[in-house]
């Protein structure tokens, strides 16, 4: 086990008591559905979904993450890009249980890559269906009260229920910061740092706080450490660009952390409306590494449809073009084309093959993360190859 001496115990109880008092901070904001009307679409469903559950406890030394006691805002205050808010004009539901039914999610067993050797700091134990019946019996329940259980839950120590609280508070509520934070707060108590860094990259996204900034880069330095000396918590992105969930939702594929990955492109695909055709083709270009060519194809092809229709959103919406066009520059329509036709040719064939980024199967490793800042996987060895010699 982890050495909890006391002052590593007292290192983590202060910073979970800032935490804590943080997200008690009051906060108010308005969510921006000026044009969420362009966005509207027949194809979600309210069907349930299998969520993954938390990972197992993975040790670490808890960083010392909130640094800073100012007031939390619950969203970006005064976003200062054009991109940020020309990503917010809408949603494809208000849960993550609103999905296009057209498309599978993807659900990830991987092998724990952690060298971790246990929890820091679990004091409360719940079993597994205890917890699924806690928060079940609160999927309708108002936010404000699932909040403040959730709230609870973590400084009880009680991470197997904040966790999937705030997971459950995040999905509802998917551009307010504060439910990311107090994710990622439990997560990295409960020993979990690679689940963590998605939710405080959310955090740090969503809200123009330093409180944020510091849980954020804190996380990344626990997983440079561990993992990748080069990795970063932004590539070349501004905080509060939308890319920023996609370039490292393809970083942490590249790293090997499919789960966490899937969880950053889930969100681009339900949430910013110009680049969930680039999130849908990321999580095809998943599926087709895994072999599940026939849920790549699915996915590619919703790519396809979605930038066909950003493109006549943007030609009724001359206001979009500049933005749209960036987007396409991130991953022009010919790659989805080619990934589409390639895979349909191997499905014919019977024979699957992966040409593109391989992932890290083990740690430390000190390529697999930053090769270049792109925000689509890379499907061949070339493109690759050539961000490696580049590196060395």
């Amino acid at each position: 086990m982890f050495d909890q001496g006391k002052s590593v115990r007292r290192t983590s109880l202060a910073w979970l008591a800032l935490g804590l008092a943080t997200l008690s901070t009051p906060v108010s904001f308005a969510q921006d559905n000026s044009y969420q009307s362009k966005f509207k679409s027949d194809d979600w469903s309210d069907s349930e979904i299998v969520k993954p559950q938390p990972t197992q406890p993975k040790s670490s030394k808890t960083p010392s993450v909130v640094r800073s006691s100012d007031p939390l805002d619950s969203r970006a205050s005064s976003p200062n890009s054009a991109n940020f808010a020309m990503s917010s004009i809408g949603t494809i539901g208000a849960d993550k249980d609103d999905w296009p039914t057209e498309l599978p999610r993807l659900s990830v067993r991987v092998k724990a890559k952690s060298t971790a050797k246990g929890p820091l700091k679990v004091e409360v134990s719940e079993s597994v269906s205890i917890v699924a019946a806690k928060v079940a019996a609160l999927k309708r329940a108002p936010e404000a009260k699932v909040y403040e259980i959730a709230k609870q839950a973590l400084a009880d120590s009680n991470y197997q229920l904040a966790i999937p609280l705030f997971q459950m508070l995040s999905a509802r509520a998917p551009r307010d910061p504060r439910y990311f934070y107090g994710a990622g707060l439990a997560q990295t108590a409960y020993g979990a740092p690679d689940d963590a860094f998605p939710n405080l990259l959310m955090a740090w996204h969503l809200g123009d706080n330093q409180v944020y900034a510091d849980a954020a880069n804190e996380i990344t330095e626990e997983l440079r450490k561990r993992m990748d000396g080069t990795f970063k918590l932004t590539f070349q992105w501004q905080r509060d660009d939308p890319q920023v969930v996609l370039n490292a939702g393809a970083r942490l594929w590249k790293l090997g952390l499919t789960a966490q990955a899937i969880q950053l492109f889930e969100y681009s695909l339900q949430n910013d409306p110009i680049y969930r055709g680039i999130a849908a083709y990321n999580l095809g270009a998943v599926a087709e590494h895994n072999g599940d060519l026939k849920r790549a194809v699915q996915y590619y092809q919703w790519a396809l449809k979605q930038r066909a229709a950003i493109q006549a959103a943007a030609s009724a919406h001359p206001e979009m073009a500049a933005e749209v066009v960036s987007m396409e520059k991130l991953c022009p329509t010919i790659y989805m084309e080619t990934a589409l036709a390639d895979v349909q040719n191997e499905l014919h064939q019977g024979e699957a093959s992966w040409n593109g980024w391989p992932q890290a199967t083990s740690y430390p490793q000190y390529w697999a993360s930053e090769v270049c800042p792109l925000c689509a996987i890379s499907r061949t060895s070339i493109k690759y190859e050539a961000g490696q010699s580049q590196l060395r």
